[in-house]
């Protein structure tokens, strides 16, 4: 990628250098954030002269840079943190307790960084994406979580304090009917837990039966900031909201369903919709960040029951990407005259073009709908990785 013309003259311009960082098999971290703390430390470890005024990190993981940040300034060296405008509060405050310096930057664009919507679920299960209002974005400011997490281990709906608050909430706030919960800016749900425990001080509270999934779908990030404040934003509003669903044998088929990957009427699509799930980029990272990642020639069942386990596992965010959307592809056929123009082709006429398509250029074999829109996108960004497609 960094050989690319278009890539290679944007990073000139920038005057920054393209550093690959590979991804191997096993591990919970982010090799983009490991390989961001080694240069870091290399860079102040070979600065004898002391020409280096300061490190400076764009990043806006709490978790993973506080410390390689406390580390910097115990050892003499100056930690500048570049935050785009408008992020919350929070995260400033935790690295200016670091000791580190905070500067805001405006992207390029001039947007904040807020989205304009917000993921709602509701005491059915199911979920809604609705217009956030200014007092959504006011609830970012510091919020002591401990109580609640305790609480929330207590009661079976998380295992430890390392796993993810929100998908606790979700199916506390479901199991009791407790009304709708704002998952996402996730601020927003635990002011809404406070303000429920606080108004239902006497009540019992049922343990967590283990028999609840949370799934926060994400599309693809959006590059449309216009509409929707933030590319995270625009993910989550075309995911279209998110869900609590019952556990069960057929768990699997339902969620992918759901997000699109396959239809529950044909056994060979659930195959295949299980690989294509597993190869896109997101669920990708999220199973290695679980410590799992995709087992390249597992089969059928061994594939499926690690997609159960991964799914219902509390450590789990929930948050997993929808099938990939068959727009671009349309416009590529449409544009190679394989489909009429102006969106008007039939699913039916776009399945046999994918299929003539894929043909001809000796793609890998797929049978489903989705697994063919899946195989011409990686054939088209391989082809050109700086296309948006």
């Amino acid at each position: 990628m960094a050989h690319h013309g278009a890539w290679a003259r944007a990073l000139a311009a920038e005057r920054a250098a393209f550093v690959p960082v590979p991804r191997r098999r096993g591990g919970g971290k982010d090799p983009n954030d490991l390989a961001m703390g080694m240069h870091a430390t290399r860079l102040v470890s070979q600065d004898h002269g002391r020409r280096i005024d300061r490190i400076a990190l764009a990043v806006q993981d709490i978790a993973d840079f506080v410390y390689l940040a406390e580390c910097l300034r115990s050892w003499g060296h100056r930690v500048l943190i570049l935050l785009p405008e408008g992020q919350h509060r929070r995260l400033a405050a935790t690295f200016e307790e670091a000791r580190a310096e905070v500067a805001f930057y405006v992207p390029r664009g001039g947007y904040t960084g807020r989205g304009k919507f917000k993921a709602v679920l509701h005491s059915s299960g199911e979920g809604s994406i609705e217009e956030a209002s200014a007092d959504d974005y006011s609830q970012s400011e510091l919020f002591d979580t401990t109580e609640v997490m305790n609480m929330m281990i207590d009661l079976g709906y998380a295992e430890s304090d390392a796993d993810p608050l929100v998908p606790a909430l979700a199916k506390f706030f479901v199991t009791h009917k407790l009304g709708s919960l704002t998952v996402w800016p996730s601020p927003c749900a635990y002011a809404q837990t406070e303000a429920a425990l606080a108004e239902n001080r006497a009540r019992t509270w049922t343990r967590n039966r283990r028999d609840q999934v949370f799934v926060f779908p994400q599309a693809a990030r959006s590059a449309k900031v216009d509409r929707y404040g933030s590319r995270l934003c625009g993910a989550i509003a075309k995911g279209g909201g998110p869900f609590v669903i019952q556990d069960s044998p057929d768990l699997v088929t339902r969620v992918l369903t759901r997000l699109g990957y396959c239809h529950p009427d044909s056994d060979a699509s659930l195959d295949e919709a299980i690989d294509v799930f597993f190869e896109v980029g997101m669920n990708r990272s999220n199973m290695a960040a679980l410590g799992h990642p995709t087992p390249p020639h597992a089969a059928r069942r061994s594939r499926a029951g690690l997609l159960h386990t991964l799914l219902a596992s509390s450590r789990s965010s929930g948050a997993w990407q929808t099938a990939p959307s068959d727009r671009a592809v349309r416009r590529l056929l449409e544009s190679a005259g394989r489909l009429p123009g102006a969106g008007r082709a039939s699913r039916g006429q776009v399945l046999a073009a994918m299929r003539s398509y894929a043909a001809q250029r000796e793609l890998p074999p797929r049978r489903s709908y989705v697994g063919l829109v899946h195989e011409i996108l990686k054939h088209q960004r391989s082809a050109d990785p700086s296309a948006r497609v």
